[in-house]
């Protein structure tokens, strides 16, 4: 492929430096550097505490190992200069350890002093004000354990392997933060981890496909009647919720013999990686361990020349230059989804053993550490991956062209337009294939065009059911909700529960759309934004504001025919660009569609159904009844799709849109899932060309566009993910200025030319387009996405009463409208507990919330019956 237009081959940049050694112990002159001290990273300062070396002899002559207990901080000032601080000290000498940082400082855990292994359990807190160090004993570890791993998991404290009272075991022991200050605040023995016993391994939590797991790689054990040490080379994982243990494959990039990695360290990365830096060489650790065992054989025997030779072979051993020894020098990084290993970079230092691989802000640091057996170094090094994505010209000019491409469309609408019914209707002039379109643009958003391949790549197709959900829902929202929104002419859909109801019902209704949509629009052109700042390089304020403005022009100039023509083209442009991504993944893998089939049977990411009896997780019940019922209540009572049913000429066209939608969900949805099994079998045979610092899973789709797809055609699939962006936010915006003018502004000024609503229903959508924009804004500048979240959460718990309030209005006469608001609260309140105080799944929120709904009304409605009003057309059982 000619250079010109090719995008470069990616590559996971690591820039790495060296800051200040550590300075000497006190009462010493000299650091000769610390091996397995406890060492984390608390509030932004690095703690290192603790360590041990030989501070005058080496160890081939009988050095006598030092423990100490001083406590190091590392400061850094605005200008990035380091400097280290000695602020402390442990009431004793310890090492070999394990670290954990909680929230409120360094848990120091075990380890051994000069004598022997200890039990003590330490809090290091660290006050930035008075700059003074406090320590505070937690419970202790039932039995003195070293050289253990340990990692924060769900708020728990895991601790493995290692020795448990001078052996090497397979312990595991957990200790709940969350029953701190209560008499149930121990360490808890759990089952033992299976396999061998393993010493210096190396432990991580970690996101694995939807939770997050805890892993653990390499380590030994020495058993005293083997001639040889089990040198583990491969993992283990373990799932805190079903509290089993899986097998990892070896610590083996493709092509290279396997490692331990042994005595390394493991920090997580990303979303998905974890890296690795350090470990021992395990042929070159055998042979000496084989050499130590010997000599303490030959010492109870007689031979003394034996034991002369042998240690000559010792001391030779020991002698070697410390390259000698092959350390691991690979910066190794491992996926938990593909389960693929790579090699991040060469490691530009002397590669160590037992040296704290620290996370620290976007990077991590090495601290000191063996170089080779007895011999530590002082050194601190400091690592991060850098990345600096380009989008380049041919990709600007094809966005920026297709950009302009909408604000013509909105342009050339508005000059057809003749009244407020040709912005709201579209004057009935639209085709009932592109009102088919519009809603199935409309409803795939930008998130779901990066969302779906990012699941499914992680998990498989368990929820692809939901798109068959969609058709199949359309056949009943066909034949009983669209005949009510047609023959009952309405603008809205909430004009109907004016009728049905009372105005108190529509204007709660119309009201909650509105802040739902504003809501949901700030999200749509946030996430993507977030998304494709990390892989493309356009800042995400022009990304919000780009996409933002344009669509308000397009669709508040052209009104509901720019915005369903324009739905129209992005539909295309987004089904175009999804297929062209498929042929260039297979493509990209060596054996094609063959070896991608292969690879996704193998690991079983074309599963579809859960038969499992659980509402706690997405088996096929829970898809099935979710879907159904999520799809009832978007297509029978959003603003934003029944808006569609009105651009049409007549009912039949407007039912036949509905069905066209449904059958294209059905296919893109197909397309879709299979780009994520595809990305999963592409980055499992190149796992090195994943970015191993994306920290939203949502990036990945985008950063194969971007890495491995042609220039100018990756800047049209780009367009695609703004198209997706811009065709919902403009149905939201174009359905907002629908819903105020006809629901609320309509009510109160009655009796205004058409004129005057038409400039208002302009002026609203500009209006809520641009509150849209600043909250997405508001959501980049200060990271408020997990309020945010709680808040659209609240919401769209909202939107299941929305559909039981249309439910009890259509089908049940006898709900009156003081029934139908009870049935209303009381559904969203049964669903907050509900999703509050239970573990039920969340895609049954909307079956729950309706049907919670329809019970309370219809069960007021007898309790509290009312003298009814007329409901001639009105309910399914007297619509004319």
């Amino acid at each position: 492929m000619d250079d010109c237009i090719a995008q470069d081959t990616y590559k996971n940049n690591f820039d790495w430096k060296e800051i200040p050694s550590l300075p000497p112990n006190t009462n010493n002159k000299v650091q000769p550097g610390l091996a397995n001290p406890f060492a984390g990273d608390v509030n932004g300062y690095v703690f290192v505490v603790g360590g041990c070396n030989f501070p005058d002899t080496p160890v081939y002559k009988g050095g006598r190992k030092e423990y100490y207990s001083d406590i190091f901080i590392l400061n850094q000032n605005q200008d990035e200069d380091f400097s280290w601080e000695i602020v402390g000290s442990m009431p004793d000498g310890l090492a070999y350890g394990a670290s954990v940082v909680v929230q409120d400082g360094l848990l120091c855990i075990g380890g051994r002093n000069s004598e022997k292994p200890v039990k003590d359990v330490r809090l290091i807190r660290w006050n930035e004000s008075s700059r003074q160090i406090s320590i505070e004993n937690w419970p202790s570890l039932p039995y003195g354990m070293v050289n253990m791993g340990a990692a924060l998991l769900d708020n728990k404290i895991y601790v493995a392997g290692g020795t448990s009272d001078g052996k090497v075991a397979n312990t595991f022991l957990s200790l709940d933060l969350n029953k701190k200050g209560s008499s149930g605040f121990n360490w808890e023995i759990l089952p033992d981890f299976p396999g061998p016993g393993r010493v210096q391994l190396v432990v991580v939590a970690q996101n694995e496909a939807e939770e997050r797991h805890l892993f653990i790689f390499g380590g030994s054990s020495y058993p005293e009647n083997q001639e040889s040490p089990t040198i583990c080379t491969d993992g283990l994982e373990y799932n805190p919720k079903t509290k089993a243990w899986n097998s990892l494959p070896a610590i083996q990039v493709k092509g290279e013999d396997s490692k331990t990695l042994h005595g390394g360290g493991g920090i997580p990365v990303g979303t998905h990686h974890i890296l690795f830096v350090g470990g021992i060489n395990k042929d070159i650790f055998r042979k000496g361990w084989e050499l130590e065992r010997k000599l303490s054989l030959l010492k109870k025997s007689q031979d003394t020349l034996g034991l002369s030779h042998l240690k000559k072979q010792l001391l030779t051993y020991y002698t070697q230059k410390s390259d000698s020894y092959q350390f691991n020098d690979k910066v190794m990084v491992f996926n938990t989804i593909t389960n693929a290993w790579s090699n991040g970079c060469d490691y530009p230092f002397n590669a160590p053993t037992g040296a704290p691989l620290v996370k620290s802000g976007k990077g991590w640091f090495v601290i000191n550490g063996e170089v080779k057996p007895g011999v530590r170094s002082a050194k601190v090094y400091y690592g991060e991956t850098i990345t600096e994505p380009v989008f380049g010209f041919l990709n600007w000019l094809v966005l920026i062209l297709y950009m302009f491409g909408m604000l013509y469309l909105g342009y050339f609408f508005m000059k057809k337009e003749k009244s407020s019914d040709d912005f709201f209707k579209g004057g009935g002039r639209i085709p009932w294939w592109a009102a088919g379109m519009s809603i199935f643009a409309t409803m795939l958003s930008a998130i779901t065009f990066m969302a779906i391949p990012a699941k499914t790549f992680a998990t498989d197709w368990k929820y692809y059911p939901m798109a068959l959900t969609i058709l199949v829902m359309a056949f009943p929202v066909v034949k009983y909700y669209l005949p009510f929104f047609r023959r009952l002419k309405v603008t809205t859909a909430y004009e109907y529960l004016e009728q049905r109801f009372n105005y108190t019902t529509r204007l709660l209704a119309s009201s909650l759309f509105i802040i739902f949509m504003v809501a949901r629009m700030a999200l749509v052109l946030f996430l993507p934004s977030l998304a494709l700042t990390v892989v493309t390089g356009i800042d995400i304020y022009i990304c919000i504001v780009l996409m933002g403005v344009i669509t308000i022009i397009y669709c508040t100039m052209g009104g509901v025919e720019a915005v369903v023509w324009g739905d129209v083209i992005q539909g295309f442009v987004l089904m175009g660009g999804a297929l062209l991504a498929v042929f260039f993944l297979a493509g990209g893998i060596d054996g094609g569609w063959t070896q991608l089939i292969d690879i996704s049977i193998d690991n079983a990411k074309f599963t579809i159904l859960d038969s499992a009896f659980d509402f706690s997780s997405a088996t096929i019940w829970v898809v099935l009844l979710g879907g159904l019922a999520n799809n009832l209540i978007s297509y029978s009572s959003d603003q934003t799709v029944i808006q569609r049913y009105l651009t049409t000429k007549d009912e039949k066209s407007a039912g036949k849109s509905i069905i066209l939608n449904g059958f294209l969900s059905i296919f893109v949805s197909l397309i879709f899932y299979f780009i994520g099994t595809a990305l999963f079998a592409y980055y499992s045979e190149s796992p090195d060309q994943l970015h191993y610092a994306m920290e939203n899973p949502d990036s990945m789709f985008p950063h194969f566009i971007m890495t491995k797809m042609p220039m100018g055609l990756a800047g049209l699939l780009i367009a695609a993910i703004f198209a997706a962006t811009m065709s919902t936010v403009s149905s939201n915006i174009n359905s907002l200025s629908t819903a105020f003018t006809a629901d609320i502004y309509q009510h109160f000024f009655k009796g205004r030319t058409d004129k005057t609503v038409l400039y208002v229903a302009r002026l609203s959508g500009v209006f809520l387009g641009g509150l849209g924009i600043v909250l997405a804004l508001l959501m980049a500048t200060w990271n408020i996405l997990s309020l945010f979240d709680y808040f659209n959460y609240i919401l769209g718990l909202l939107a299941s009463g929305l559909g039981g309030l249309f439910m009890m209005g259509i089908f049940f006469k006898r709900i009156h409208s003081i029934a139908a608001l009870i049935g209303f609260f009381t559904g969203t309140a049964t669903l907050i507990v509900l999703s509050q105080y239970t573990d039920v799944h969340f895609l049954l929120f909307g079956f729950i919330g309706m049907f919670s709904s329809l019970i309370v009304g219809l069960v007021v409605s007898f309790t509290m019956p009312e003298k009814g009003k007329d409901l001639d057309g009105l309910t399914v059982h007297s619509l004319q």
